[in-house]
């Protein structure tokens, strides 16, 4: 997966379809285009075996918890890159993305097109086997909006 050129195969999973709307805006700005959105955990793990690149995740949805929908994705496809997208600020949930396997944790609230980009652009450097801060970003914006 180390080609630049390669389009990448994103998938969103969000139950609120504002929020996927303006997410698959903010990444068609960026010029991604292969996206693929789904209002359900369980639809995204139906359709798994067309193997996206990465997966932005919400947490909170009606079918499944968040951690439950990741655990299954990195059952399947270990390389699939999951990053949460989430409305809960709860520090222990985030802890627990992060533990169960996810590449980063962003709140809803400090979501925009230039965090996207930077967290493409971090996978991408990791995949290259670049040495890039991996799984610190959540803790710094955090420690950043505490004023530490």
């Amino acid at each position: 997966m180390s080609g630049s050129n390669k389009e990448l195969k994103i998938f969103l999973v969000d139950d609120d379809e504002f929020c996927l709307n303006l997410y698959q805006q903010y990444l068609n700005k960026l010029g991604h285009s292969e996206i693929v959105c789904y209002k359900a955990g369980k639809t995204c793990l139906e359709n798994i075996m067309q193997r996206p690149d990465i997966i932005f995740l919400d947490y909170n949805m009606e079918d499944m918890n968040g951690i439950d929908v990741l655990q299954s994705i990195l059952q399947f496809d270990n390389e699939i890159t999951v990053i949460f997208i989430s409305g809960q600020e709860d520090i222990d949930i985030a802890v627990n993305a992060l533990k169960y396997g996810a590449f980063d944790y962003i709140t809803k609230s400090q979501i925009t097109i230039a965090l996207l980009k930077t967290t493409i652009e971090r996978i991408a450097a990791e995949r290259g086997n670049i040495n890039a801060p991996a799984k610190k970003s959540f803790f710094n914006r955090m420690k950043n909006n505490l004023g530490l």
